[in-house]
C-alpha cells in the first residue's frame, strides 16, 4: 500500500527506533525545537509590547471605579476616637485607690 504523504512515512523512517540510535540527530532535533519555541515566545512577547504600548491592543484592565461607602471607614475611626478619648482619662481623670495602702 502506498503512502498517502510521502513526507510523512519518511519523517516517520526518520523517528522510528532502530537497535543503532543517532544522539546527536535526537539533540539536534530537542534542540531546534528549544530554540523555534523560544523564537516564537520571544517574537510574540516584542509584538506584544509593542501593540499595547501603541494602544492598538487594549489589555481589558480599565474599569469604572465604583463609588466607595465611607460609612464603615466612618465607624472605625469613631470607634478609634473613642478609644483615644477613654485613654486620656485613664491618664488625667481616674484616679485609682491602691486598697494595699
Amino acid at each position: 500500500m502506498k503512502a498517502l504523504f510521502p513526507s510523512l512515512q519518511t519523517a516517520r523512517e526518520m523517528f522510528r527506533m532502530r537497535t543503532h540510535t543517532h544522539p546527536t540527530r535526537d539533540w539536534f532535533i530537542i534542540l531546534g525545537t528549544a530554540a523555534l519555541l523560544t523564537g516564537l515566545s520571544v517574537g510574540f512577547n516584542v509584538w506584544l509590547y509593542f501593540s499595547v504600548t501603541n494602544s492598538t491592543v487594549s489589555t481589558g484592565t480599565e474599569a469604572a471605579v465604583p463609588a466607595f461607602d465611607t460609612s464603615v471607614v466612618d465607624t472605625v475611626e469613631r470607634a478609634y476616637e473613642a478609644r483615644s478619648e477613654e485613654a486620656a482619662r485613664y491618664q488625667d481623670t481616674y484616679r485609682f485607690v491602691d486598697p494595699s495602702k
